[in-house]
């Protein structure tokens, strides 16, 4: 019955969220900018249909779900709040158009199809699309029509081929941010559409993407507005790009990059750690995560470039606590840092690690490490700084700046003992 003003509406994994309350929820929130749908199974095309223009009063099915809770709602109000007439029930839940929407999330949505996508994209200022997996060819072309696209989220997206992708980049000329994550049907074809039609393209994501080879990494040489690019993979295994290509990327491009990310890649060691030290010096995110052919001596070279680095992930890495010391002593302004299973990373060896941590640590993620005990946890007391800390061995639970871990922080890690718990709780 009042107004509402909230820009943002989560709705994520509401499986039981029908197309009636929806509807509701989007008349309430008329400023709606950020909608999230992610996980939402029962989400129809019908649903999606209320996204752009609609008028209840001319669905009967609609128009008694609406009354019954507005019925309801009247039941609960104060006994001065009078009922009100059925013109104004029509009108509380009457027509209009998400004219302020720019982002919507509709990952894992499966009961969706091109109908869906054919309401989407009539939303006049959408910049930021995150499509479901199972999206057909059909509905994955209708995209291109959506031409104000800043952020588009393709990731998993089984049916995305080398043309469908030709045609959304073809109109869609405004992307600055692309994720093509586990798309496994596209190729170098592909890649050089996106560089090509793009040209303000700043983010690429291309983790798990077989098709790709080292044609793209040269095609991506010439495009001059990137600056982070992810070439990941989910497990260690021989990819098709080699490591001169990516050499040559990083001499050409590397000076202008903020983000790089190589998970679990098997073509990098010492001498792409010396290629990233001499040509990256604007980095503020890297992943090295699981890139075990690196050795310590020369991930401690990484110290001279890495004054402006934020994150830093050297997860499953065979990283020495001496030589991380090195690297983290070096990052000024370092806000999360991830060594989650670094086997060579002893007691001693954490403890130099935090001692050299900046004051700017936030986050640190120190998961499946068994030398991580006491006197190690008893350093990032002193420290006063981190706010975040994932240290559980058998999986990362959350603890967060609001001052509590809740009941899983009496399992803190199978080597701190419940007697460092209690001060624990006043630093996580």
């Amino acid at each position: 019955r009042y107004s509402c003003t909230y820009t943002r509406l989560d709705l994520s994994g509401c499986n039981n969220m029908e197309a009636a309350l929806v509807s509701l929820l989007l008349r309430w929130v008329s400023e709606v900018e950020v909608l999230d749908l992610t996980n939402c199974k029962r989400l129809t095309d019908s649903t999606l249909a209320h996204l752009v223009r609609t008028d209840v009063r001319k669905n009967s099915t609609l128009r008694r779900a609406a009354g019954s809770i507005v019925s309801r709602v009247h039941a609960i109000s104060s006994r001065d709040m009078r009922p009100s007439s059925s013109n104004e029930d029509d009108a509380l839940v009457g027509s209009r158009d998400l004219t302020s929407l720019s982002q919507l999330y509709l990952g894992g949505c499966t009961g969706l199809s091109e109908k869906g996508m054919s309401y989407v994209v009539q939303l006049p200022v959408l910049q930021k699309l995150v499509v479901w997996s199972t999206a057909s060819e059909k509905a994955l072309e209708s995209i291109q029509h959506a031409e104000s696209l800043v952020v588009l989220d393709l990731s998993g997206c089984m049916n995305l081929s080398d043309n469908v992708l030709y045609h959304i980049v073809y109109r869609c000329e405004h992307i600055q941010h692309l994720n093509l994550r586990s798309c496994g049907l596209i190729s170098d074809k592909a890649i050089s559409y996106v560089v090509k039609y793009l040209r303000s393209l700043e983010t690429l994501v291309l983790d798990d993407c077989p098709g790709i080879t080292d044609k793209s990494v040269k095609a991506i040489c010439t495009a001059s507005s990137i600056r982070a690019l992810s070439i990941g993979s989910a497990t260690a295994t021989q990819q098709s790009i080699g490591l001169p290509a990516v050499v040559k990327f990083l001499s050409q491009r590397g000076g202008g990059l903020a983000a790089l990310a190589f998970r679990n890649q098997p073509f990098v060691d010492d001498e792409l750690a010396q290629a990233i030290t001499e040509h990256c010096h604007s980095l503020e995110k890297l992943d090295l995560s699981g890139c075990r052919h690196v050795t310590g001596n020369r991930l401690a070279s990484l110290s001279a470039i890495v004054n402006r680095l934020e994150h830093l992930n050297l997860s499953n890495s065979v990283v020495t606590g001496e030589a991380l010391a090195e690297v983290v002593g070096a990052c000024k302004s370092l806000r999360k840092l991830d060594i989650r299973n670094v086997a060579r990373i002893s007691t001693g060896g954490f403890r130099t690690v935090l001692k050299a941590s900046p004051k700017t640590l936030e986050s640190l993620n120190v998961a499946e490490n068994g030398a991580f005990n006491d006197h190690a946890a008893a350093q990032i007391l002193s420290s006063n700084a981190c706010k975040i800390l994932f240290a559980e061995r058998q999986g990362p639970r959350l603890r967060d700046s609001s001052g509590s871990i809740g009941p899983s922080g009496q399992r803190a890690g199978r080597t701190v003992s419940r007697a460092m718990v209690p001060d624990l709780y006043t630093v996580c």
